[in-house]
């Protein structure tokens, strides 16, 4: 998963309420198959400002989709070739976005602000 960090500088909530939510992205970012980074807010243009996406892969690389999110409605992208169109895009997000840990320091910053 990738955010932004405008995002984690919101506050719609009571501050413990945002505090716990904070948690929850830091345990699973513990998870050995989840990766939780943050897009800084000065990052270049890159391809996740188009919309999101969810990228699903699997050990059958032939069954790998994608998932468009829209306001109305999401539509699955399944040919192979427009999945790596994708996959592509995701590694480009991934490269510009905080590392793992910087963006684990950076959540854990936001928390503690909230306790």
């Amino acid at each position: 998963m990738t955010g932004d960090q405008p995002g984690s500088d919101r506050t719609p909530g009571a501050q413990g309420v945002m505090a716990g939510q904070l948690d929850k992205p830091l345990r699973f970012s513990l998870v050995p198959n989840i990766r939780i980074q943050i897009m800084p807010a000065m990052a270049p243009p890159h391809p996740g400002m188009t919309g999101p996406f969810a990228l699903l892969e699997f050990r059958q690389r032939d069954l790998d989709l994608v998932l468009l999110n829209g306001m109305l409605s999401s539509d699955w992208v399944e040919d192979p070739d427009q999945v790596d169109v994708y996959r592509a895009a995701f590694d480009e997000i991934m490269a510009t976005a905080l590392s793992l840990d910087e963006s684990r320091n950076l959540i854990t910053q936001k928390r503690d602000t909230f306790k």
